[in-house]
């Protein structure tokens, strides 16, 4: 028994140490979103960067903003090719983070309000999943003390990272991460232009997508998105039967942005064509989503621009980079019509 204990014990503390630092998802140690965000608030742009937080670093960029924006987007990754350059009459910021949950809306809203630097207007981006009740997506939870901020409750819940550190898959994701990081192969690189070889994160707060991505193909567009139809779409929506237990939540933050006198636009991205076709034909609650959403924003006065149907704003299978975002003319296109 003792020597199968200090035979254990050096293989243990070696998968704890290559977790530790190696930390593929960079969940203990905040000093990457840190680099990431002096960057940015320099007002230079950042490539090179990898498997960070973005919720994280959202929270790093809010409370060390250098001015108060008086437009702020918050949505998913769909959102985030929209750039100062769409109102550029104001200062501006984008805090849209990838997969957003009504959650991470939630949360975000309520980091500028605790940091008292609530926008003039709100651009929220909303996507099928807004209002889908998923307890696998867990990613809002580092930021979750504003949500539950917002909602006046006691945080109930926090991140078990202790389970990370002993994990044999996390393991094998943060040995190489660990070379890396020490060969300094992600370090995040201050940069001057808007489109290098990688993903770049402006100043703004929006993306500029990789070159590889910029210029992909629409055949192979096409194919990724017959692959997606065929199963991350179902794996994602396969659940998704009713807008109710989420929709009094969203109401509640209309109600709070609209006390405290914010202008609020909506924004819904399209999916490539393919997708959406396949999409509402499995599941109809989307179509009956975006009709709600139509008619509560009509019902508050509420501009919306945008819609989940590619072919509403004459958007075809060019016009996307992927499955499931829009490039930026087809964001320009929807947003800045004339």
């Amino acid at each position: 028994m003792n020597k199968i204990f200090l035979f254990s014990l050096p293989v243990l503390l070696l998968i704890v140490l290559t977790n530790y630092f190696g930390d593929a998802a960079n969940i203990y140690n905040r000093n990457y979103e840190k680099k990431i965000a002096k960057i940015l608030a320099a007002g230079k742009n950042v490539t090179n960067i990898s498997n960070y937080d973005e919720r994280l670093l959202q929270e790093e960029i809010i409370f060390n903003l250098k001015y108060k924006p008086e437009v702020v987007v918050i949505g998913s990754s769909r959102a985030m090719q929209i750039s100062k350059d769409f109102f550029p009459e104001s200062k501006f910021m984008n805090s849209s983070v990838s997969g957003a949950s009504l959650e991470d809306l939630i949360a975000i809203y309520e980091l500028y309000k605790t940091t008292n630097n609530l926008p003039k207007k709100i651009v929220l981006g909303i996507d099928p999943w807004t209002f889908q009740v998923d307890d696998k997506r867990t990613r809002w939870k580092s930021i979750g003390k504003y949500y539950y901020s917002f909602k006046n409750i006691n945080e109930t819940e926090t991140l078990l990272t202790i389970d990370q550190l002993i994990s044999l898959s996390y393991f094998q994701n943060s040995l190489p991460t660990l070379y890396d990081k020490l060969i300094g192969k992600h370090e995040p690189l201050a940069v001057n232009t808007s489109e290098n070889s990688n993903l770049t994160k402006i100043a703004d707060g929006s993306i500029t997508y990789g070159k590889q991505r910029r210029n992909i193909s629409a055949k192979l567009v096409e194919e990724r998105a017959q692959v997606w139809t065929a199963g991350g779409m179902v794996e994602r929506y396969q659940n998704f039967n009713s807008l109710q237990p989420k929709w009094n939540e969203f109401r509640s933050l209309i109600a709070d942005i609209k006390k405290n006198n914010i202008e609020i636009i909506f924004v819904l991205s399209p999916f490539h064509p393919l997708v959406y076709k396949e999409m509402t034909n499995q599941f109809p609650i989307i179509n009956e989503e975006e009709e709600k959403i139509l008619k509560f924003a009509n019902h508050s006065n509420i501009p919306l621009y945008g819609s989940f149907n590619p072919e509403k704003d004459k958007l075809g299978p060019r016009e996307f980079s992927d499955e499931t975002h829009p490039k930026r003319t087809a964001m320009q296109k929807i947003l800045l019509p004339d």
